[in-house]
């Protein structure tokens, strides 16, 4: 099983997440994530901002994070959007291993990783490999992670 980028954002709880992706694991099966890191969710990500600045808790709140969205889209820089608010819930890499854990899947890999797949702060600059990249701190703050995982059989 896979899942990807920004898949856990959009769920309140990440335990219940975990229990569902778990069952679609075979026994002796891999489940794969690569996902957002929620410490690049912490920064502002205001029009115009030009270096980081912690904006956005990182660890998990019962209530989602507002956003203001209008007029733009993450998949699609280009496409006006009519919504004005997007809602999120930051969950912490320590909150998605144990959820997995939980679930019962045994973890292999857990790598970070200092790029993501999509301009994510209004400053960040696109590398000669495609990955976006923070230009004053290119490798030192993790923008993705990924997690290998197995059902035991």
């Amino acid at each position: 099983m896979f899942a990807s980028y920004g898949v856990i954002y959009w769920h309140p709880d990440v335990r219940l997440w975990a229990v569902a992706a778990a069952r679609f694991v075979k026994p002796g099966g891999m489940f794969y994530l690569v996902e957002v890191h929620p410490m690049a969710y912490v920064f502002d990500d205001s029009p115009g901002v030009a270096g980081l600045r912690v904006r956005y808790p990182y660890f998990h709140a019962a209530e989602p994070q507002v956003y203001s969205t209008k007029g733009t889209s993450y998949s699609e820089p280009e496409m006006t959007v009519e919504s004005e608010l997007e809602y999120g819930w930051c969950h912490s890499v320590g909150d998605m291993v144990t959820a997995l854990i939980d679930a019962g899947l045994r973890i292999e890999v857990l790598r970070e990783h200092p790029y993501t797949t999509y301009r994510q702060l209004p400053f960040m600059q696109r590398s000669d490999d495609g990955y976006w990249r923070l230009p004053e701190h290119a490798d030192s703050v993790p923008l993705l992670y990924s997690i290998r995982a197995r059902s035991p059989l």
